[in-house]
């Protein structure tokens, strides 16, 4: 059954195969989805659309846990009392912007001196306690800031010193000096400048200005940073955000104060608990504007209280209805459907649109579905499949977690993760959301640079800034994505066994069981080289017991090796050892020789599309599939195939199902 594929625990090398035809899906119990508390990126994402804001607050709440590899499985989004209090600061944060009170948070921007964005251009070396610069020259760092405005710029510094001054350290932005210390103290000593700066990128820099050595005496004056940080913007006042008019939807000076709060109310409440609030719901909220006038407070104070509670409550924290009668299903009324639809598609609230709809219970029919679907997969916010959906299941989230080591791979920058990120993000939105078959993800030629990438690539460097949409010889597909390769890799070295699992797991759904007991694996760093990585591997696994797991596994891992630990095209192993990227796709499967004849074996097994259909499904439902899911998923996986295995009539096959529509019996 489907659910033991993606729990994984079948044995080794199974391909995926269809579903059970034998269950009707007209009848099947299309599942239970429980309370659903929106994850961070849901949250962002909800009060980003109904206030229009630019804030993230959702970024501070504790990390949200995984099931079957996603952060929307409703069954293991639990509350903690820190989320309670992170909800409390995120509304107040969320209102303070809306009534334009007080100033925008400051943000503080810490670089360390050891880190890896840091250069010196006089030979500066790192002796534990910061950077010395024993000749006059200057530190510096990239800071990117997103406003303009005030920045107070903290250095942490002290001398070495020597002669009759003290050592003297400049503060130069963009190449201006700004401010001149006279650095005292011998050990660690906090020096702030207050600074104007632009929003964009600026290049702080330290620098030592009266180097003195007076090698007969055993005298020499030096600067000694340890890390610097930036803080701000300071005092700027806050604005209202863009879809201020989206909640204060009437004036009281106009309809009376009353009837605005009344009509406030309605509409914020529809929008928030993305239903109509009943009248005696309408009442218990009023009560809050009541009690704040009767403090003293303002109308926008009034109001604020009212908002405040719509935005505390469960109704918005949380969403989707389970059904309160076990052993009953029922189908989603509209509002229920217009909620699972957009969190599925945009990972946020459903817009006006939807809820016109679902009023009416428009969007109950099949047709109406089938075209609000594909017009949600045509907005920009439809991106959140790529960030969230595709994220998580195909490893884009993991190149944030990339550490290629410093010593071996000094290319290695935030800068050139940034640009492998975006490259992965582009190629698969470029095929998931034009509208293209969905196993272009193993085998569309073409890839996204901009000029650090291309230099990386070793590649003609594209005109312009951003990235581009280019043709690569022997990076076909997704599993050539550089960024991928690093995050499958290990900080030494590549893993085959690593990148071998990845195919398997997420691009077959047949994970390898967890290694017996007693059985150990690889170092992640080699330190006998009289055999190369293949031969260590293939020793490895002439134990019986180690055989059967890594068969297909390793095959995989091995294609892949022509890729080193960032991704660049290579010809020799991490151990100077030709490489052998040849295999076979299980015991008499087809032979395959590098990563683009491996992508043509996955594209022509029919485990990949049954795979992507069915991370698709689990990842819309936010809940563990069921035994029954066998039959919706045959219905959907013949619809895919049918037309030519398009990802947005597999998204239409999904939402038309009875999983999808109906609240079933079996939890």
């Amino acid at each position: 059954m489907r659910w033991i594929l993606l729990f994984g625990v079948v044995g080794c090398g199974g391909g995926g195969g269809g579903a059970d035809a034998g269950l009707d899906a007209a009848t099947a119990d299309p599942g239970r989805v429980v309370l659903h508390r929106l994850n961070r990126a849901e949250y962002n994402n909800t009060v980003r659309d109904l206030f229009g804001t630019a804030l993230r607050p959702a970024d501070r709440f504790p990390s949200d846990d995984f099931g079957l590899g996603f952060d929307n499985q409703a069954h293991v989004l639990s509350l903690s009392p820190l989320h309670i209090e992170q909800y409390d600061q995120a509304a107040d944060e969320l209102l303070d912007e809306l009534f334009a009170v007080g100033f925008i948070p400051t943000a503080t921007q810490t670089i360390e001196a050891e880190g890896p964005d840091v250069t010196a251009d006089n030979g500066a070396v790192w002796d534990l306690t910061g950077w010395v610069l024993w000749t006059e020259g200057a530190l510096s760092g990239d800071v990117w800031l997103d406003q303009s405005g005030d920045y107070t710029l903290q250095v942490d510094a002290y001398g070495l010193q020597g002669g009759d001054e003290p050592v003297q350290m400049a503060v130069i932005v963009d190449g201006v000096e700004v401010d001149v210390h006279d650095v005292e103290a011998e050990a660690s000593e906090a020096f702030s400048a207050r600074l104007s700066l632009d929003a964009g990128m600026h290049t702080v820099s330290m620098a030592f200005l009266n180097d003195y050595k007076d090698p007969a005496l055993g005298i020499d004056r030096n600067l000694v940073v340890d890390r610097f940080a930036l803080t701000g913007p300071l005092e700027v006042p806050r604005t209202p955000p863009a879809g201020r008019g989206l909640v204060l939807t009437c004036d009281p000076a106009v309809v009376g104060e009353g009837v605005c709060v009344a009509q406030i109310t309605r509409d914020f409440g529809l929008r928030a608990w993305r239903r109509p609030l009943s009248e005696a719901e309408v009442a218990t909220k009023l009560q809050h504007y009541t009690t704040a006038r009767g403090l003293g407070g303002d109308w926008n104070e009034g109001v604020r209280a009212v908002l405040r509670s719509l935005l505390l409550s469960p109704h918005f924290i949380y969403r989707g209805t389970p059904n309160p009668l076990v052993g009953v299903g029922r189908t989603l009324n509209g509002h229920e459907l217009a909620s699972r639809l957009s969190y599925f598609i945009w990972s946020s609230t459903p817009d006006d649109r939807l809820l016109q709809l679902a009023a009416t219970d428009a969007l109950t029919d099949p047709a109406v579905l089938d075209a609000e679907a594909r017009r949600m997969l045509t907005d920009p916010r439809a991106t959140a499949l790529i960030d969230n959906l595709a994220g998580q299941w195909l490893g884009i989230r993991k190149i944030e977690e990339a550490q290629p080591a410093a010593s071996l791979y000094p290319e290695f920058d935030e800068g050139l993760r940034a640009s492998m990120k975006r490259e992965a993000e582009l190629f698969v939105q470029g095929i998931l959301l034009a509208d293209r078959s969905a196993l272009e993800l193993m085998s569309a030629p073409e890839t996204w640079v901009d000029q650090r990438l291309a230099a990386h690539y070793g590649i003609a460097v594209p005109d312009g800034p951003g990235m581009h949409r280019v043709e690569v010889p022997d990076r076909i597909g997704l599993m050539s994505k550089s960024g991928l390769l690093a995050a499958l890799s290990y900080p030494t070295r590549t893993s085959p066994v690593v990148r071998g699992k990845w195919v398997l797991e997420n691009l077959m759904c047949t994970p390898p069981p967890p290694p017996p007991p007693g059985v150990e694996g690889l170092p992640a760093q080699q330190s006998d080289t009289a055999m190369s990585l293949r031969e260590t591997m293939e020793q490895h696994r002439s134990d019986p017991v180690c055989a059967a797991c890594h068969v297909k596994m390793d095959a995989a891992g091995f294609a892949l090796e022509p890729f080193d630990a960032l991704g660049r095209a290579r010809t020799l192993d991490d151990y100077g050892f030709p490489i052998d990227a040849t295999g076979t796709w299980g015991e008499g499967g087809p032979a395959f020789d590098g990563p683009t004849e491996l992508a043509a074996v996955l594209v022509e097994d029919p485990a990949f599309p049954t795979c992507i259909a069915s991370k698709t499904f689990t990842y819309a439902l936010g809940r563990p599939p069921t035994d029954t899911d066998d039959a919706f998923l045959a219905e959907i996986e013949a619809a895919f195939a049918t037309a030519d295995h398009r990802f947005t009539d597999l998204v239409v096959a999904i939402v038309q199902s009875r999983a999808f529509r109906e609240q079933g019996v079996t939890p």
